[in-house]
């Protein structure tokens, strides 16, 4: 069990939300009896945190584990439909993020040799769209070559503009 590639201890809970980038590995665990043997999994993007709606705001699957017979006549087409509806609301069991721990947790190196402040914000720009900010300043993307392409190239770190938040230490 997994988030953002660090093993945490178990939580157990019916549903996870996950943000944009954000990685999850989870164990399903699949024993409702009146399942018979499928499972709804539900992808539903959280709508409220974008400027527009989006055309696909979600996705479905059935998980489907095969039954005995299945397996010996190598057969996989089953059209039972799982117990579950396939657009449950979102139970009240939500995984709460400070309760999760690593499974190893792993000391922050020391001693602190240099200290910078970030302020990280979602503010409306001058078309009043919501943007993420970084010490007051929107990202802008770049044209061309990536940061550490163009660095490699030998552009010095203090030619960038402030838009695309190159931090030397």
């Amino acid at each position: 069990i997994e988030l953002d590639s660090t093993e945490i201890k178990r939580h157990d809970v019916s549903h996870v939300m996950v943000n944009v980038a954000q990685r999850a590995s989870v164990l399903i665990k699949a024993n409702d009896p009146l399942s018979v043997g499928q499972y709804w999994i539900r992808a539903d993007m959280m709508q409220d945190a974008l400027d527009s709606p989006s055309p696909q705001p979600y996705g479905r699957a059935i998980l489907h584990y095969r039954d005995e017979a299945e397996n010996n006549n190598n057969n996989s087409n089953s059209t039972i439909e799982p117990s579950t509806q396939e657009n449950e609301a979102i139970p009240s069991d939500s995984v709460d993020w400070v309760d999760l721990v690593p499974l190893h947790p792993v000391p922050a190196p020391g001693p602190v040799t240099y200290r910078m402040i970030l302020d990280v914000d979602i503010a409306p720009n001058s078309q009043n769209v919501s943007v993420p900010t970084i010490n007051g300043i929107t990202w802008v993307p770049l044209k061309g070559a990536n940061t550490l392409q163009q660095i490699i190239m030998g552009k010095h770190t203090s030619s960038f503009p402030p838009s695309h938040h190159v931090l030397t230490f």
